[in-house]
């Protein structure tokens, strides 16, 4: 794991007043293959839509390449034509379906349509279809978006209805495997393994990161960790020897010095309870930083936990960090708001949120970076 206060080189100027987010790729790849080696058997994929969950589609399936992934999954076709320079020839599947305006993308990127709908099979079947390979997704209990228990059997009942397709991956998704008991999961797995057995599938995929953990029986031939990849939940992290991917620092540009009773910020709902040192910090919801962290998110600062004071604004955040000694606590110091010490998940409940949101909203005005080995990396050079 690498600890970016620790690195052997220089964080970016302060002068520039924005925050740093720097992704640990030797850590991504640990934690695909900590996935592979609980997957047994099955196949490791990697689900990197929206940007690799913020992280970088293009160095994320570079380095995940080099480690031997094979299939990748992002949300719409635009995302994997942006994907397919960086993967060689490696499957890339599409959650979002088929539609008459994207079969183009589809043939020129190599793209591989998960179909949805009796009416993208046929789509797929009349426009461009013929021996490519495809998806084909079933609703066990999702209620979004898939091929519906009935429609499956149809499928199955019909002589011409999945004549002349390529190699199909049959796939579902858990509605509850962030939760291991609950009886859904277990239902779910049943209703997929009674469908897809009656399909012509060359490969069968149900679990997510979480549905992972659930066991050999959700595993079936190909396992789609996302979230676990970035150093995702707790309880992965905790099951799997996971490492955090992401850190986020942000400049400290002021300290200054609040009298007991002092008012903080927006709509003064935050009152210092003694004489205080409040730091203002770089960086606010247009980077990302949600406003649900006003008053209840936290950083780490010189080896302490300092808590975010009043409202987050739009470009900045105020901490207090009356218990951190003031020599280290001065402007140009940098606050750590995701990393090492402030895991992906425990910033997302301090925000009321997930794990998911508080990496997929590290925004544009970042900058960002990336190590491998401890070593400063550009993206293009992997």
């Amino acid at each position: 794991m690498t600890d970016v206060t620790a690195l052997p080189f220089d964080m970016p100027s302060v002068e520039e007043s924005r925050p740093t987010v720097t992704f640990d790729l030797s850590a991504l790849v640990h934690n695909w293959q900590a996935v592979r080696s609980f997957a047994g058997g099955a196949e490791t994929g990697a689900v990197v839509k929206a940007d690799a969950y913020g992280c970088g589609a293009g160095p994320v399936g570079r380095v995940l390449i080099q480690a031997g992934c094979r299939t990748f999954f992002v949300a719409n076709p635009a995302e994997g034509a942006a994907l397919r320079p960086h993967v060689g020839d490696a499957a890339i599947y599409i959650f979002a379906g088929l539609s008459a305006t994207t079969l183009t993308t589809y043939a020129q990127a190599d793209l591989r349509p998960i179909l949805n709908s009796p009416a993208e099979l046929e789509l797929w079947k009349a426009k461009g279809g013929a021996l490519a390979p495809i998806g084909l997704f079933i609703d066990t209990g999702m209620t979004r978006l898939g091929f519906s228990a009935e429609e499956v059997r149809v499928l199955a009942g019909s002589n011409t209805a999945l004549a002349g397709l390529g190699p199909m991956m049959v796939m579902s998704h858990l509605a509850c495997a962030d939760n291991f008991s609950d009886p859904k999961n277990e239902q779910q797995l049943n209703l997929f393994s009674e469908l897809s057995s009656l399909l012509p599938a060359h490969s069968r995929s149900l679990a997510n990161s979480d549905g992972i953990l659930l066991g050999a029986p959700y595993h079936f031939d190909l396992v789609r960790p996302g979230l676990a990849l970035y150093g995702g939940s707790d309880a992965l992290t905790a099951q799997l020897g996971l490492e955090p991917v992401a850190y986020l620092h942000a400049p400290i540009l002021q300290v200054h010095e609040a009298p007991k009773n002092t008012c903080i910020g927006y709509g003064a709902t935050y009152k210092v309870a003694r004489d205080s040192r409040i730091a203002v910090v770089g960086l606010g919801y247009a980077d990302g930083f949600r406003r649900g962290m006003s008053n209840a998110g936290i950083g780490w600062l010189a080896g302490r936990e300092v808590p975010v004071a009043g409202r987050v604004s739009m470009d900045l955040t105020t901490f207090d960090v009356t218990d951190v000694a003031p020599e280290k606590a001065q402007a140009g110091d940098w606050i750590e708001l995701l990393g090492s010490h402030l895991s992906v998940d425990r910033v997302g409940k301090l925000g009321g949120t997930l794990g998911y949101e508080v990496l997929t909203s590290l925004g544009a005005r970042y900058t960002k970076r990336y190590v491998i080995d401890g070593n400063l990396v550009s993206g293009d050079e992997l």
